[in-house]
């Protein structure tokens, strides 16, 4: 095995999409993006017998006083043939962090993060990492399978989530897409209402701006508009990459909020899915049944928000299957800054 610089856009997502479920976090669409943001990125993979079966994005992300982190989303993702998986993630994890510290030290890195793509981290790492101290991705989801008919898709929803649905269409919402900038302008009102009203912190607008920006452009970002007599109620923003869609970001407004719209406009979005050709649809963020349980019993935990229990309420209506992940972790490059890190944080 040897380690190599990926520097082919179909290699890659072609590797992504068989061994990683479509992780658009690990694409090199993503990486663009992020060169687009201003940061840089490095793109390592491992090669066995001239064949890819490996791959790590990172990103570098600044600190104060001239140093930085290195961030690795939701990866590594390794080639998952059974008989050699084990020795690969092993093999695979000492050249990533052979290559890790080359960067680091050029670049001042402090530690190296990363959302392991798993429940379980492999033993081998335990003891050498530790729990970051806030997940960077969320670190539970709901996947739905959307191959069935649209029918079948909708006999999989709660009864509550489906006369939503159609309340809203006899109410007289309509769906509209786009990706011009007047519609990323009603979203970027839309979700600081929202943030104002649930509590939860969002993006600077450049960020939101960089991505409609750059992956509207690409053709894989779409912001979806449900609007009442020409009034807009809500929108959001849905990623298709490989044979996933994605519900990244959402916002709604307070007026008007009997009809139901968001049920609908994640309805059309669902649909549009499936016209793009997608087999998965993520809604991109749930507390686990473990935190729901745990904040009924009035246990208090670090890595769930006691704010996701009404959207994690919408979104089990309409179904799918729950995929929780081991989380975000940290490797300390330089301990005593690293120790200096958490005292900060």
């Amino acid at each position: 095995m040897r380690i190599v610089e990926i520097n082919q856009k179909e290699e890659l997502n072609n590797f992504i999409v068989q061994y990683g479920g479509s992780n658009f976090l690990q694409s090199w669409e993503w990486g663009e993006l992020q060169k687009n943001l201003g940061r840089d990125i490095w793109r390592v993979g491992i090669e066995e017998a001239g064949k890819l079966v490996f791959s790590a994005l990172i990103i570098k992300n600044r600190l104060p006083l001239g140093r930085s982190y290195l961030y690795c989303p939701r990866g590594p993702v390794f080639e998952n043939s059974k008989f050699k998986i084990q020795n690969l993630k092993l093999v695979g994890w000492k050249l990533l962090s052979e290559k890790i510290r080359e960067v680091a030290q050029k670049e001042r890195a402090v530690f190296f993060r990363f959302d392991y793509p798993d429940l379980h981290l492999p033993e081998f790492l335990k003891g050498k990492v530790v729990q970051s101290p806030k997940d960077i991705q969320p670190r539970s989801t709901l996947i739905w399978d959307i191959t069935g008919s649209e029918e079948e898709i909708l006999a999989q929803m709660k009864p509550k989530t489906r006369y939503n649905i159609r309340l809203a269409q006899r109410k007289g919402v309509r769906v509209r897409q786009g990706v011009e900038q007047t519609d990323l302008n009603i979203f970027l009102s839309l979700i600081k209402e929202t943030s104002q009203r649930d509590g939860f912190k969002i993006h600077p607008e450049f960020y939101y701006q960089k991505m409609v920006d750059f992956l509207g452009k690409e053709g894989i970002l779409k912001i979806f508009l449900a609007e009442l007599q020409e009034k807009v109620l809500a929108a959001n923003l849905v990623l298709f990459w490989g044979e996933r869609a994605t519900y990244l970001h959402g916002a709604s407004g307070n007026a008007n909020r009997n009809v139901m719209a968001p049920h609908l406009l994640q309805w059309e979005q669902i649909r549009e899915a499936k016209r793009f050709g997608c087999r998965e649809y993520d809604f991109w963020g749930i507390m686990s049944e473990l935190g729901i349980r745990n904040q009924e019993l009035g246990i208090k935990t670090n890595d769930e928000q006691s704010s996701w229990v009404g959207i994690t309420r919408f979104k089990k209506g309409f179904g799918g299957r729950e995929v929780n992940y081991a989380g975000t972790y940290d490797f300390a490059l330089n301990h005593s800054w690293y120790k200096i890190y958490r005292l900060f944080k």
